[in-house]
């Protein structure tokens, strides 16, 4: 997605939107992804970065809600929820 979005010449956010619904691994492996695209994509000038994004604040416990928003700020990056 990244790369077409830069061929194009189409500045964007891209998020793979964490979420608990299905066990806590999969939360954490969201939020990796998240994290990990974030930290080697958003530099300054790039048309494409990521954001940290969760699915909603009633299906993430406030740990994982705080995790998440903590990551984010370590790096710098766009916070984001889903719905609200």
């Amino acid at each position: 997605m990244r790369k077409t979005l830069e061929e194009a010449g189409v500045r964007g956010y891209l998020t793979f939107e964490a979420c608990q619904r299905q066990s806590e691994e999969n939360a954490q492996l969201g939020l990796k992804e998240d994290y990990d695209f974030c930290k080697d994509n958003n530099k300054d000038n790039s048309l494409v970065q990521g954001l940290m994004s969760i699915h909603t604040l009633f299906t993430g416990d406030e740990g994982f809600v705080m995790q998440s928003k903590k990551m984010a700020d370590e790096i710098w990056c766009r916070y984001s929820h889903a719905y609200v």
